[in-house]
């Protein structure tokens, strides 16, 4: 897969055989941009690029008390969404009970995906666009729960949900903080295994 194939345009560096992956600068991309004349959907990926180069270099100095996302995981955490993660939409069976977007929208993201300690299926993404949400999930053999969270960990609501999405329960931001913990406590565990992966064009 060429580089730029999952929607980051990337420079690659080989020193002493060691890989490095190196993001455009906003002013490459903007000129990238220039020179694509009516490519739309390049543009608008090029646009979320920007957003959450911008993102991963904002201080995240707030933490919420006691949680497992430390402003250290969450600049990690950005960091392996933005060089390995893929692009999607979250469907408006999920986005609008979480009160991510207006009725009958999606809520676009990038997300990276891991099972790397267990046999479930494990999700962290992070907004597209300029909000400052983030979104954890995890898949169980009978369920999913799906946590909408602030950047400092503290959970603003979840759902639980059968595999099929026809039954959902909606949990509060206080029966919610424990289980997001347990899940966040995952992604700690398990991110320097991650950040070893490789990126999506080397699979």
């Amino acid at each position: 897969m060429p580089d730029g194939a999952s929607g980051l345009p990337m420079s690659r560096l080989n020193v002493s055989g060691v890989r490095y992956w190196h993001l455009w600068s906003e002013a490459d991309i903007q000129r990238c941009a220039q020179s694509l004349e009516g490519n739309i959907d390049m543009i608008s990926r090029l646009a979320s690029l920007v957003v959450l180069m911008t993102l991963m270099l904002a201080p995240t100095s707030l933490q919420a008390q006691n949680s497992p996302l430390t402003p250290e995981l969450m600049r990690r955490m950005l960091q392996v969404i933005t060089l390995k993660g893929n692009d999607g939409n979250v469907g408006t069976g999920i986005a609008n009970p979480l009160g991510l977007s207006a009725t009958g929208q999606r809520w676009p993201w990038r997300r990276i995906g891991s099972n790397a300690t267990d046999k479930l299926v494990h999700v962290f993404g992070v907004s597209r666009g300029p909000d400052q949400d983030i979104v954890v999930y995890v898949r169980r053999p009978t369920d999913l729960v799906i946590f909408r969270a602030n950047r400092d960990g503290k959970a603003v609501t979840a759902l639980i949900s059968n595999t099929q999405l026809t039954e959902t329960t909606m949990l509060s931001p206080a029966d919610a903080q424990e289980k997001l913990d347990f899940e966040l406590r995952f992604w700690a565990k398990n991110i320097d295994a991650i950040e070893t992966m490789p990126a999506p064009d080397q699979r």
